[in-house]
């Protein structure tokens, strides 16, 4: 079964999608899959989790933040119940976590009220958006100088030709 997948790398190698970014991840997982549903994460994230000072479950918490973050003006508001069995961790634990990420300045929350009292908190992911964007520069200064070597190599350093 040819699932596309090294037409998929080549286009995130290089730097472009020209099917769009939904058909490559059909590629990639299969269309049903997809059509559940899926979580946008920049690649950035992923390659500073240490410099970030983030643990796993640190990151698996922002993670499951994101998954629920639906649109830039949408509410992210799973409960910690939720979560927790999501990561098959204690509410206690979960809470932890999310009290570590807070005083990180990876997020913030506020209490989302109901008639009958509180519910689920409501995350705004700000400060994690904030600090990946403060990495960006370092890392497109990074492509660039690969690129730069790439080409550095494609090209002969004498491009005279030699009459024989």
């Amino acid at each position: 079964m040819n699932t596309g997948l090294k037409e998929a790398e080549s286009e995130v190698l290089e730097g472009e999608n020209p099917r769009g970014d939904k058909d490559m991840l059909h590629s990639r997982w299969g269309k049903e899959v997809i059509e559940i549903g899926f979580a946008a994460l920049p690649s950035i994230l992923m390659k500073s989790q240490k410099r970030l000072g983030l643990t796993n479950n640190h990151l698996v918490v922002l993670l499951h933040l994101v998954d629920h973050w639906f649109g830039v003006k949408s509410n992210i508001h799973p409960s910690i119940r939720t979560l927790a069995e999501r990561m098959n961790l204690s509410d206690s634990r979960t809470r932890t976590l999310i009290s570590e990420l807070e005083k990180g300045g990876f997020l913030r929350r506020e209490p989302r009220m109901t008639t009958g009292g509180q519910s689920s908190n409501q995350y705004f992911l700000d400060g994690l958006v904030k600090k990946v964007q403060k990495l960006q520069p370092e890392f497109a200064a990074q492509r660039k100088k690969a690129a730069d070597e790439k080409k550095g190599l494609e090209k002969p350093k004498n491009p005279t030709v030699k009459k024989i």
